[in-house]
């Protein structure tokens, strides 16, 4: 009885120390993240300050004040990116919500429907192959929320006349969104990269994938779920595993 009781606590120990340095970690991976969000706000703030002390220094030709609006137009838009990333980061930190039973395939259809014209006015086809539904255990507006983005970018990413393939699998436990375009997989150290908010990125696209992963990432892992990316010269697939619902709350099986 004592060494039964005494394997229990220790078994508790373990468990809590495990739960313990897991919440660390992603208290730290949240941090570098929302430094990484800040230091690129502070770029367009930078900018348009100097483009506003500039028009303010003398009188300019209405060409020139047109540019300078025109610039800071652009900085503008960019910081309202920068600020729903943001938004989406403390989403992710909230407690997340219990789905009753949230329709994946229901979610899909409708990011599917909304990113219609975008794929459209790019000649973008984008193929459902979903056999069965699954529900998950994630409330409906993060699960809308979560495949709108990840599909999103995978329209962005396609050149003119591309496709994109959403794959509806499952496991054991969970559902399994694979969304596959044909842009070129970036290598496995790159991927790596790419999801490390502490590193830095280059062009625009790439600091834009940056970002997109590492939200993606954090909302679906605040959800319960996993995020990995694989693929080769020719195709880039993003997999999504979220825990199947079950009535009584566990985790499905």
């Amino acid at each position: 009885m004592a060494t039964n009781a005494l394997s229990c606590a220790g078994a508790g120990i373990v468990l809590f120390e495990n739960r313990a340095r897991r919440a660390e970690e992603s208290r730290n991976w949240c941090l570098k993240l929302l430094s990484m969000l800040l230091h690129e706000m502070s770029q367009p703030l930078t900018v348009l300050a100097g483009e506003i002390q500039l028009a303010l220094l003398d009188h300019h030709s209405e060409t020139e004040y047109r540019g300078v609006l025109q610039q800071c137009a652009a900085q503008t838009d960019r910081l309202c990116q920068l600020l729903a990333l943001l938004r989406e980061l403390a989403d992710a930190e909230r407690p997340p919500d219990s789905g009753a039973g949230a329709s994946l395939k229901d979610a899909l259809r409708e990011s599917v429907e909304l990113l219609g014209p975008l794929a459209g006015s790019k000649g973008v086809q984008v193929g459902l192959e979903v056999t069965r539904d699954h529900k998950v255990n994630v409330a409906a507006e993060r699960l809308n929320k979560l495949l709108f983005q990840l599909l999103k970018f995978a329209i962005d990413r396609s050149p003119k006349d591309g496709q994109v393939r959403v794959v509806l699998l499952s496991s054991a436990h969970d559902a399994i969104c694979r969304v596959i375009d044909v842009g070129s997989m970036p290598s496995i150290e790159d991927v790596a990269r790419l999801l490390d908010p502490s590193t830095t990125a280059g062009q625009r696209l790439e600091l834009d994938l940056h970002l997109e992963w590492c939200l993606a990432k954090r909302m679906i892992e605040a959800c319960g779920g996993s995020f990995d990316v694989s693929g080769n010269a020719e195709h880039c697939s993003v997999s999504v595993a979220l825990p199947l619902y079950t009535p009584d709350g566990r985790k499905g099986g």
